[in-house]
């Protein structure tokens, strides 16, 4: 057995106390939850820096916020060798993106001084963020070898990227599947993209259905146009992803624990043949 076999040993933070493992992932931690907020804020303040207007500065920041969780949960997943520390890096991400939700709700409103987003739509989004986020950190975390991981967080991270635009790349199907399959096609398109589902919160309020916004998709998908989507429910992808961010955190589990298991056996061998020595 090489060297590149063995399982991955405890890293410094697991099974130790929180305050153990908050002097380990602590900088860390406090280094992504900053970038997350100056990034999702950023594309707010700069939209309205450039004389934007308040609905859709909210709607670049809400689209700012949904792929940075998106590449962000995953790869800062990556940098952890613990779950614990995993689940602290990749939270803050999430935690980080409810600040910039509540800073939306206090700062963005219409001419009549109404929120755009409001406190509860606040909370419906961040469901919505915090199930995506979720399933991230725990796919990533089923590999026990820091390789592996950074292998998972990059194709996790693209995968959603993927779901994010799947309005842009799947007009091409659109028009080799018959009318009624397209239909099913587009329920599928829109319930695996979580900025639907998180657009659908404010919808009402900013008059804005993504896929009918100004033509735009329309000159680049079929969606809008001659395939029309049913409405999306706000917590669409906040259910699917929280199901999948379940099922990978169990495996993520039982594959520790049968790391744990099998360097036990390996430590037993080891001291076997040093005590037959």
């Amino acid at each position: 057995m090489s060297a590149a076999d063995l399982p991955e040993q405890a890293s410094p933070g697991e099974g130790t106390s929180l305050r153990e493992l908050l002097r380990c992932e602590g900088w860390a931690v406090l280094g992504i939850a900053t970038a997350t907020i100056a990034i999702e804020l950023g594309s707010y303040f700069l939209a309205r820096g450039m004389h934007v207007g308040q609905a859709r500065a909210v709607l670049t920041a809400l689209g700012t916020t949904a792929l940075w969780i998106a590449l962000a949960c995953p790869i800062t997943t990556c940098g952890s060798a613990n779950a614990w520390g995993a689940m602290l890096r990749g939270g803050s991400v999430i935690d980080a993106s409810g600040v910039t939700l509540i800073v939306l709700w206090l700062l963005a409103h219409d001419p009549r001084g109404r929120p755009y987003v409001t406190l509860l739509s606040a909370l419906k989004i961040y469901c919505t963020c915090a199930s995506v986020g979720l399933f991230a950190i725990a796919v990533v975390s089923c590999a026990t070898r820091p390789s592996r991981r950074y292998v998972l967080g990059v194709a996790v991270a693209v995968l959603l990227v993927v779901c994010l635009g799947t309005p842009f790349w799947t007009g091409g199907i659109f028009e080799l599947v018959p009318p009624r399959s397209a239909q099913t096609l587009a329920r599928w398109v829109l319930l695996v993209n979580p900025f639907c589902s998180i657009t659908s919160v404010v919808s009402e309020r900013m008059r804005f259905v993504w896929y009918y916004d100004g033509g735009l998709l329309y000159r680049v998908s079929r969606l809008g146009g001659d395939v029309i989507p049913p409405p999306v429910r706000w917590y669409s992808a906040a259910v699917g992803y929280a199901a999948l961010a379940g099922l990978f955190a169990l495996i993520a589990l039982a594959r520790r624990r049968a790391g744990r298991e099998t360097s036990l056996r390996i430590d037993r061998i080891r001291e076997g043949r040093s005590g037959g020595a």
